[in-house]
């Protein structure tokens, strides 16, 4: 758990990323989780509670990012999806217990201009990171699936939406 941290806080601090990259590289990286680089970009808006707008704490959601590729789900499993919903919770509720909350704006007390704000939330980074790694760890001793053992599909595919899938919305037509 502690190299996690150490990752997650080196990627923050050292190395300039934000609290949502930081978080998920340093889990990836510390317990071998696929994504590359493609989800890390995918983690790069999350920062500052979705683009600096105060919202959902970055690192908490770099943490969740990183619990579902530990046991997230490819397939319409309800079984597993509750697995990592409960999950997801529990690591929430005890982001929300440690950190005072669960928003940037509740959280952040300094705001993002302040010249030591990286440095503050660096707490947020290393806690969300533990508090991560604590749960996957968790799993692992428990025998929970993973990643490795959800899917018989190459890495990469999803299933497609079936016919009761939410149909496209229509595009606007031109009037002119």
């Amino acid at each position: 758990m502690r190299r996690a941290v150490d990752l997650a806080l080196d990627h923050c601090t050292r190395e300039g990323f934000n609290c949502a990259e930081s978080v998920l590289y340093g889990v990836m990286m510390a317990f071998g989780l696929p994504g590359g680089d493609a989800i890390l970009r995918a983690a790069t808006p999350f920062g500052g509670g979705i683009g600096r707008a105060g919202c959902v704490c970055g690192a908490l959601s770099g943490a969740i990012m990183a619990l579902g590729l530990h046991c997230g789900r490819t397939s319409p499993d309800a079984g597993q999806r509750n697995r990592a919903y409960a999950r997801a919770e529990r690591l929430w509720r005890r982001f929300v217990e440690r950190a005072g909350g669960e928003d940037c704006r509740d959280i952040n007390t300094l705001g993002f201009n302040h010249p030591d704000h990286k440095d503050f939330c660096a707490r947020f980074v290393a806690m969300a990171a533990e508090l991560a790694a604590e749960e996957i760890a968790r799993s692992k001793e428990r025998g929970a699936e993973d990643h490795t053992a959800q899917s018989t599909r190459p890495a990469g595919s999803v299933t497609a939406p079936g016919p009761s899938a939410t149909p496209e919305p229509a595009q606007p037509q031109d009037s002119g």
